[in-house]
């Protein structure tokens, strides 16, 4: 072979090796389809799931790492679709149209218009995401005819009855939170005649045959907007559930030809759990709010008790689930992963939660690449002289300890909230900066403590 040659064997050799590692890195893509904010994680793979987000705002979800990693492990269609509970047909053909015009776009996705669909609701949203579940153009009324195109219906903070409930045969999830006045277990279904709490409803449908999970979440209020700050730790426990009916429910392969047919699983087989609920007992994370006790789990087949029970999916999501009653806090998905701040702003004035002067600090006030350079901050607590930072962590924390130097001191000791960690301000006498030395730290979950400083430049 001449030189030439060889010379040209490797720069092809080279060159389909370097085409094979770009065709194997995952091609992720966002925009809008049908004129819904749409994401996919990888466009090199099939799409598997479509999960349909009716709630505001879509950054509830659509920057959530519990959603984005599920989004990524079944390569799933995410698409921001306003749903309106008083027209769940009209909701469930945008879902279609949605579909189908994904697959026009990326004219290799034929699967595309023909994906299985998680509906997720939060508040009255939960209403719009069960009824259009319902609608015959995703579920025939026969849950052993075409089309059943619904994977799973996910509540956050509210669940209805009525003509606002997901077909029997679907799996459904209600994330309750122990202080929400509108999802709490013992808060009444909304408009129920006669009254009946989540609590009762959730296990009147899993006895009549719905596979239907509830999970109390302490310390997330109505879709964790409490003190105006959405943290981030509701989907924790969602993310465990959906993996398990995923097992067992989605399609083996892409559904390119035609859409699958969901299974019935009216009645389905997998695991039971009952409980007592109680209240005023003074525990953490629960405080006097209603709390999950004597929790027992089996096998269907095997329960033999005469309490009223929920469905769980599979063993490890019932073993999760009976961990988080009892404990208030999901076992560690990644013990290993360090503890991270998320998020940090300085909100002046003497009530934390209103949000309307909330200046963001450094670094998550630190400009894109390209952009102008950041003001400095108005570090100013007038007209009261007091204030607070507020600093969100990936999940849950139990404590920590700041000290406070600058144009502000402390004013107490920290408060903690689920995620959210509050550092109580009063005017300093410095001038300048401000500069906020958090320790002692540690998570919820039993990982390491962490340290950390938050430092800004002031006018």
């Amino acid at each position: 072979m001449t030189p030439l040659r060889s010379l040209i064997l490797f720069f092809f050799i080279a060159a389909t090796a370097f085409a094979a590692v770009a065709a194997s890195a995952p091609k992720p893509w966002r925009g809008a389809l049908y004129g819904a904010a749409a994401y996919i994680p990888d466009l090199n793979k099939p799409a598997r799931a479509a999960f349909i987000i009716n709630t505001t705002p879509a950054a509830a979800t659509n920057e959530d790492s519990d959603w984005l990693a599920l989004a990524a492990q079944f390569n799933a269609l995410v698409l921001s679709i306003p749903i309106d509970y008083t027209k769940p047909d009209a909701g469930a053909q945008r879902i279609l149209d949605t579909l189908a015009a994904g697959s026009r776009l990326f004219v290799d996705h034929p699967e595309m218009k023909n994906l299985g669909v998680v509906l997720f609701g939060f508040s009255a949203g939960s209403a719009g995401a069960a009824r259009a579940a319902s609608s015959p153009l995703l579920s025939n009324p026969d849950p052993d005819k075409p089309p059943q195109r619904v994977l799973a219906v996910i509540n956050l903070d509210e669940i209805d009855g009525g003509a606002y409930e997901a077909p029997m045969s679907t799996p459904q999830l209600l994330l309750s939170d122990a202080g929400d006045q509108f999802g709490g277990l013992l808060t009444p279904v909304e408009s129920s005649n006669p009254p009946i709490s989540h609590d009762a409803y959730v296990r009147k449908r899993a006895n009549g045959g719905a596979p239907i999970t509830v999970v109390n979440e302490p310390g997330h209020f109505h879709g964790g907007a409490r003190y105006r700050y959405r943290n981030r730790v509701d989907y924790g426990f969602m993310r465990i559930w959906l993996e398990e009916v995923f097992k067992a429910r989605l399609p083996p392969e892409p559904p390119v030809a035609a859409p699958a047919l969901a299974p019935n699983w009216r009645g389905h087989s997998g695991w039971l759990g009952a409980y007592d609920v109680a209240t005023n007992t003074a525990s953490l994370p629960w405080g006097d709010d209603e709390r999950m006790v004597n929790v027992e789990i089996a096998p269907r087949a095997d329960y033999s008790g005469d309490r009223p029970f929920i469905w769980l999916p599979s063993e490890r999501a019932a073993k999760i689930w009976r961990t988080y009653a009892v404990e208030g806090v999901l076992p560690p998905r990644e013990p290993d992963r360090p503890l991270t701040a998320t998020d940090a702003f300085l909100r002046p004035g003497d009530d934390v939660k209103n949000g309307k002067h909330d200046m963001r600090l450094p670094p998550f006030s630190e400009p894109a690449r390209g952009a102008a350079p950041i003001e400095r901050l108005r570090c100013d607590l007038a007209p009261a002289g007091t204030g607070a930072v507020l600093i969100a962590f990936d999940r849950a924390i139990v404590s920590g300890e700041a000290s406070v130097e600058g144009v502000a001191k402390s004013d107490g000791p920290p408060q903690v909230w689920s995620n959210v960690m509050i550092v109580p301000l009063k005017a300093g006498v410095g001038a300048g900066s401000l500069k906020i030395a958090l320790s002692h730290i540690p998570p919820k979950d039993g990982g390491a403590p962490i340290d950390f400083t938050l430092a800004a430049a002031c006018q």
